[in-house]
Order: structure tokens, then C-alpha cells, then sequence
């Protein structure tokens, strides 16, 4: 009898927790108004009736306004085309490539923080650091100048790699400053000084 008692009694402990976890998780559906249609109203007291019982819509929290997630977006479309006409203005023989750094919403809606730019260019030579600082000088100006195009409102990353015969380095723009990269370990790959500061 005792065995029989503490059994229903856990079964109604389990059934009174389900029934709270049920009753608390679950959500009313939101009613659905059908308009009202009406005709013309014909007194002034009438006009001011109608035009105050229009019912006002819940409009639930959206998920969109969480769960943002880093992301890398492109650039609108010409936008390459432009920068390489820039380069070749300035007299400058290389590529460039662009994309943008941002968010996704919780909706999967993508909004564009920067632009980050990788620019290669050919240099006579890669020791020549002042050479190397004035392509570096243009190729600033020309990112800052396309920045307001990019779809994006900040200059990001801005990647400048310089090749010479069967050698190339890496100059990265961070912080305001130009900063030599490490030589990678492939071959053809050294590190290019910055010049030297008055």
C-alpha cells in the first residue's frame, strides 16, 4: 500500500511539472483582425467615433534583433573596375581585389562595417624603401579616395603586396601606420623595410 502511495504520488509530481513547463513554454497565437468596412459616416460625431476605433497591431519581437554574427560581404559590382582604372591613372601596374567586413542580424541580413583592400603592384626593386613608401602613399590615397563607393562607411584592412622579378613582400596598413609583414615560407617571400624615419 505504501509502494502504491509514494508511485502516484511521483506520477502526479511528474504531471504537475509537465503541465507547468507546457503551460509556461507555450505562447497564444496572435488574434487576427478582419477589417471593418463601413460606409461613409454621415454626422461629424460619427467621423470622430470611426476615426478613433481602429484597433492598433502587436507587433512581436523579431529574432532579427539578436544573434549577430561577424561576416565578409562583396563589394557592388564596378567597384574593382574603378580602383583598377585608379591605379593605372597614378601610373601604378598591379591588381587589386576588394570585399567588406560587417554583421549578419539574426535574420541573416548583412550590414557592411568596412572595406578591406589587397593590392598587389610591381616595384623596380624591393630594397628601395623610399620607392616602395611613395606606391604605398598612392595606394593609400586611392583606397581612402573609393571608400564612400564600397557600400561600406571605414577603410578596414588594407593589404599592399609588392613583387620585383621572382620576389614579393607584404606591407600592411593598421592603426594609421604602414607595417612591414613577416617573409612567408614560401619561396620568393621577404621582408621589405619601411623607411627610414628623419
Amino acid at each position: 500500500m505504501l509502494y502504491k502511495h509514494k508511485h502516484q504520488r511521483n506520477i502526479l509530481g511528474f504531471l504537475l511539472i509537465a503541465w507547468s513547463l507546457i503551460g509556461c513554454t507555450a505562447q497564444p497565437e496572435p488574434v487576427r483582425l478582419a477589417p471593418t468596412v463601413r460606409s461613409a459616416a454621415s454626422t461629424p460625431t460619427e467621423q470622430a467615433i470611426r476615426s478613433t476605433d481602429v484597433p492598433t497591431a502587436v507587433i512581436p519581437a523579431t529574432v532579427c534583433q539578436v544573434g549577430y554574427s561577424w561576416a565578409y560581404g562583396s563589394v557592388p559590382a564596378g567597384f574593382e573596375q574603378q580602383l583598377q582604372q585608379a591605379l593605372a591613372t597614378a601610373g601604378i601596374q598591379g591588381t587589386v581585389t576588394a570585399s567588406t567586413f560587417g554583421e549578419n542580424d539574426g535574420c541573416g541580413r548583412y550590414g557592411a562595417m568596412s572595406v578591406d583592400y589587397h593590392f598587389t603592384i610591381s616595384a623596380e626593386r624591393l630594397d628601395d624603401s623610399q620607392a616602395l613608401a611613395l606606391h604605398a602613399a598612392q595606394v593609400l590615397d586611392i583606397a581612402k579616395q573609393h571608400v564612400s563607393a564600397s557600400s561600406a562607411p571605414n577603410l578596414g584592412n588594407l593589404q599592399l603586396i609588392f613583387t620585383s622579378q621572382d620576389q614579393k613582400c607584404q606591407w600592411n596598413y593598421t592603426s594609421g601606420a604602414w607595417a612591414p609583414s613577416a617573409a612567408q615560407n614560401e619561396p620568393g617571400w621577404v621582408t621589405c623595410a619601411l623607411p627610414a624615419k628623419p
